[in-house]
């Protein structure tokens, strides 16, 4: 059976978890950058033949 003790240990484990979770991710997010690429028109590097 889970004695208070231990409720209050799980739950302060998984609210650890989730904050290190949250922290985490949150900062990933602000240091991407945008890695698209740029669509440019270039001529002269396709030739169409009929």
């Amino acid at each position: 059976m889970l004695t208070i003790a231990d409720l209050i240990a799980v739950l302060s484990l998984c609210l650890t978890s989730f904050g290190l979770g949250y922290a985490i991710g949150s900062n990933s997010n602000k240091t991407t950058k945008n890695n698209r690429p740029v669509l440019r028109k270039r001529g002269g590097y396709f030739l169409l033949i009929k």
